[in-house]
């Protein structure tokens, strides 16, 4: 069984927003600047925007070490007698083969099919979960579900440590057998007195780690130390990859799709099970939704123009021969291959087809290609001509 103290989450420090456990450490090390980041009930944290120039701090993950905070990442909390049977109601895979130690890349789906959250779903024991997910969309559902279960945020708040040197840095920290963690395990210290979860998980396409910090007043601490175990492998604190993870081919909730895209419209139907034996939510239309075809379709997408811009606050109308076929719904630039890199979805999976498209930012008109290659293999074959 794995176990970490159950603890109560603190209330918001003012009305709508609460800072992050990890804020006056982000604000010693010189953070920039600051975006939010709501996390339903427990109101708003402030989310790192970066430290340095992003493309040092781009370059340190790829080759060094980097860490950073994901405070909508915060994990909710099912435990009780039914927590798998929420669960299950929840996710559109089986849960039951989960064991204590491990996490599952997951999907919540509502009733019509549309993508809630993709995340990541921890078991620390048979009866608790983690889910890193909408708070009011479990609370509700496990109100209406009549299971006996208790569902809050958890008193356990993340830390991103990734990049090919982590390992060195998990094992200067907690010992080798941590940094040998397999993908998707986890493992429950306690580190200076507070308890840690350490998952083998990330969000930026590198091997990395994930660091739960299950205590409010001690995270800074926590922080600190990671930097400076972090030292010789030339670690630095940075803001979310967010030109990494888009050529790691990885979506993000509310920027990539909305719940009025289902899972077959944004390429994720691996992940659903439809002869999962239990129901859950947005089964019986997911049935009709696989057997109708996708309704849109996600597509990469590469500027033919060498040009650094990045549009990736917005969506951008995406046009062929003037008419729209679809929108950008998110655009970097790739130091790697030195071009405008992003993901588009069309209208319908006929468009995704185009080749050649105009992608219309408010100041001008960028060409972008399609490419059926995934970003990863264009950087492979980029690397390979030197």
């Amino acid at each position: 069984m794995i176990e970490a103290p159950v603890k109560h989450a603190p209330r918001p420090t003012v009305r709508w927003r609460v800072n992050s456990p990890f804020f006056g450490a982000t604000q010693r090390h010189g953070c920039l600047g600051y975006s939010s980041a709501s996390f339903g009930q427990c109101g708003v944290f402030l989310f790192p925007a970066g430290f340095r120039d992003p493309e040092e701090e781009y370059w340190a993950l790829v080759e060094k070490a980097v860490m950073w905070e994901v405070p909508d990442e915060r994990p909710i909390e099912i435990r009780g007698p039914d927590a798998e049977a929420l669960m299950e109601l929840l996710v559109t895979c089986k849960i039951s083969g989960c064991a204590p130690g491990s996490s599952r890349y997951v999907l919540l789906t509502d009733h019509h099919g549309g993508l809630i959250n993709d995340t990541i779903a921890f078991r620390l024991s048979p009866t608790r979960f983690w889910l890193a997910a909408d708070f009011g969309w479990i609370k509700g559902v496990a109100a209406g579900s009549k299971l006996n279960v208790e569902v809050e945020p958890a008193a356990a708040f993340p830390v991103q440590v990734q990049g090919p040197k982590s390992p060195a840095v998990i094992a200067r920290l907690f010992g080798d057998a941590l940094a040998g963690l397999k993908r998707f395990q986890f493992k429950v210290v306690t580190f200076r007195g507070v308890p840690l979860l350490i998952s083998r998980t990330g969000w930026s396409g590198e091997l990395g780690y994930e660091v739960y910090v299950c205590s409010f007043d001690r995270a800074g601490e926590i922080w600190d130390a990671i930097l400076e175990a972090g030292a010789p492998e030339g670690l630095i604190a940075t803001g979310s990859a967010n030109a990494r993870r888009v050529e790691a081919g990885f979506l993000s909730s509310n920027a990539d799709y909305t719940m009025y895209e289902t899972p077959f419209d944004v390429g994720l139907e691996a992940f659903v099970d439809l002869e999962k034996p239990q129901d859950f939510i947005g089964k019986t239309a997911l049935k009709a939704l696989a057997a109708a075809g996708a309704q849109r379709r996600w597509g990469r997408v590469v500027s033919a123009e060498p040009i650094k811009e990045t549009m990736a606050e917005n969506t951008w109308p995406v046009l062929v021969d003037g008419k729209e076929v679809g929108i950008a719904t998110t655009l970097v630039w790739s130091p790697r291959l030195k071009k405008n890199i992003g993901f588009v979805l069309f209208n319908s999976p006929e468009l995704s087809r185009i080749d050649e498209m105009t992608v219309m930012s408010p100041e001008r008109g960028m060409t972008f290609f399609q490419t059926p290659k995934s970003f990863e293999q264009l950087i492979a074959e980029t690397q390979s001509r030197g």
